[in-house]
C-alpha cells in the first residue's frame, strides 16, 4: 500500500510541475500566443520525455528496479531532481548516476535520502 501511496504522489508532482512550467512561461511575460503555447508545450514534454527515461533507465538495472517506487523523478527545464530514500549511499549514487546518462553531467540533482533503518 505505502508503494501505490508514493507512486500516486510523485505522478501528482509530476502534473503539478508541468502546469508549473507553463505558469513560469507566462509569468515571464511571455505572450499566449500560438508559437509561444507550442514552445511552453515541447517544454513540457521534453521534460516528461526525461522523467520516462530515466525511469526506464533505473527499472532496467536490476540492483535499483525496488528502489523506483520510492524515488520521485521529476524534470523542469532540462534538469533532472531526485527525491525520496534509498537503502544506502551506493543505492543512492547508482540512481544518480542512471540519470546523468539520461540528462547529461550537470543536470541532476540528487537529493534523494538515505534510510536509517537497518
Amino acid at each position: 500500500m505505502k508503494k501505490l501511496k508514493t507512486q500516486k504522489r510523485f505522478d501528482i508532482e509530476q502534473h503539478v510541475q508541468s502546469f508549473e512550467s507553463v505558469s513560469r512561461f507566462v509569468s515571464e511575460g511571455n505572450p499566449l500566443t500560438g508559437e509561444a503555447i507550442e514552445k511552453a508545450r515541447q517544454d513540457v514534454y521534453q521534460d516528461l520525455k526525461l522523467i520516462e527515461d530515466t525511469k526506464e533507465a533505473i527499472k532496467k538495472e536490476p540492483a535499483l528496479a525496488e528502489a523506483l517506487p520510492y524515488v520521485a523523478v521529476t524534470a523542469s527545464e532540462g534538469v533532472i531532481v531526485l527525491k525520496g530514500t534509498v537503502e544506502s549511499e551506493v543505492e543512492k549514487k547508482s540512481v544518480g548516476e542512471q540519470a546523468t546518462g539520461v540528462a547529461g553531467y550537470g543536470k541532476v540533482h540528487n537529493d534523494l535520502q538515505v534510510s536509517e533503518e537497518k
